[in-house]
């Protein structure tokens, strides 16, 4: 049963890029989209779930606030980088290099750093398991021979998009990696995060809330201060996304 429900986010996560392409509009447009749909997620979650059910401790939690929100931020760049990608590479060459630099780089933190890997089975099984990955996406990801690129997709860039799919890579990977990380180091308590009896769910589902801030925030900056596109951030495509 966990086995499946870990197969949900898969599943929603990696149809991200193709729901965002058939809604059309900028990169910009579809990172603020998708950031004000997890705001109206995030504020449910915290009022409808975390502070009925964990109580105010959790909820407004500052040390947990910290957390959530600059894993946010790191999320913000993560979104913003793949659709830049996805534009410029296409997503059938954007969403397997993006996936596969998720689950190598989250893999290898979730390993080297968190220590979640301790023996030598693990590494011998996950290495493999990622090399096999990577590979999978790099084939999956070869164009075809016969039709050109640029017909395709006129804004193609694969440089531009290669770039913008590792900034992307590294920006998800510490959206995932930091509220552990931050545990692991005792910034959050042992006894915070693992309630409730040993679970996590407390503390993982306190980070929604102050993590859509911070999602919200960082598409700002990003779409204004990077993209350039603050004149066009509320039109339809925004909203459809």
């Amino acid at each position: 049963m966990s086995i499946l429900i870990a197969l949900i986010p898969a599943l929603a996560w990696g149809s991200t890029g193709i729901v965002t392409s058939k809604m059309g509009g900028t990169a910009a447009q579809g990172t603020l989209g998708m950031t004000f749909g997890a705001l109206l997620f995030g504020l449910a979650t915290m009022f409808f779930y975390v502070l009925p059910t964990a109580g105010a401790d959790f909820a407004f939690n500052g040390r947990i606030w910290v957390v959530g929100f600059v894993s946010g931020l790191f999320w913000a760049v993560g979104t913003a980088g793949q659709f830049v990608g996805f534009k410029k590479l296409g997503v059938s060459v954007g969403n397997p290099l993006s996936t596969a630099g998720q689950i190598a780089t989250n893999a290898i933190m979730a390993a080297a750093v968190l220590g979640e890997w301790t023996t030598g089975r693990m590494w011998l099984f996950g290495s493999l398991a990622i090399v096999a990955v990577i590979v999978g996406a790099v084939f999956t990801a070869l164009p075809d021979s016969k039709s050109s690129v640029a017909e395709v997709n006129p804004a193609h860039d694969f440089r531009g998009g290669l770039i913008a799919v590792i900034i992307s890579t590294l920006g998800y990977m510490m959206y995932f990696v930091f509220p552990n990380l931050l545990a692991k180091v005792g910034y959050i308590s042992a006894a915070t995060k693992a309630a409730p009896h040993d679970t996590g769910l407390y503390y993982m589902t306190s980070i929604v809330g102050p993590q859509s801030i911070g999602q919200v925030l960082g598409a700002f900056i990003i779409v204004i201060f990077f993209m350039k596109e603050g004149k066009t951030m509320f039109q339809a495509a925004t909203w459809r996304n």
